[in-house]
């Protein structure tokens, strides 16, 4: 098995939290996470989500058999704040994998990392990578760090298919009869 940790490369589908500190919102949720210098946030909206691209160097049809999100977030304001992380790509061949995490809770001080596990999966990658944070309630969260990883088994990428070869005997004419 190999791992593969993926940073935010863009932003992706949905784009509704602030960049407080840090020169984009990708490198916001970057490691190392550098809560003083840079992280994003949302308002007190409940159910605002951050989207990000990701772009594994794992070969299309690689066999995902597990996904982590590390997330460290604080709550923006005096209360907790729960909120959500999770994923989505697409399988090789066709179809969407993806997952999402039960309720996390940001506290008032970033404290350790979170890690969201999907595991138990034999899928193959097939591209177009996006992972995602989304409060919850109609509180603020905090974010300094969102990082995607895949456990996974290499593939060739492609197709399947082996190429059919056929065999060809050529003959030479003696007297007008091919040999």
């Amino acid at each position: 098995m190999t791992v593969e940790t993926v940073q935010a490369a863009s932003v992706g589908s949905l784009d509704e939290w602030t960049l407080v500190a840090g020169a984009s919102k990708p490198v916001a949720v970057h490691a190392p996470d550098d809560s003083a210098t840079t992280y994003i946030r949302c308002s007190t909206t409940s159910g605002l989500t951050q989207a990000f691209v990701g772009v594994p160097s794992l070969a299309a049809g690689s066999i995902i058999t597990q996904v982590d999100i590390n997330v460290r977030c604080r709550r923006g304001d005096a209360q907790d704040a729960n909120y959500v992380v999770g994923y989505s790509f697409d399988i090789q061949g066709g179809g969407t994998q993806s997952g999402e995490s039960g309720t996390l809770t940001a506290l008032s001080g970033y404290g350790s990392v979170q890690t969201y596990t999907h595991s138990g999966l034999s899928v193959a990658y097939g591209g177009t990578l996006e992972f995602y944070i989304r409060n919850t309630q109609a509180r603020r969260v905090e974010c300094t760090l969102l990082e995607i990883v895949f456990t996974y088994t290499p593939g060739g990428g492609g197709s399947s298919a082996a190429p059919r070869l056929a065999r060809v005997r050529i003959g030479s004419k003696v007297g007008g009869l091919l040999t």
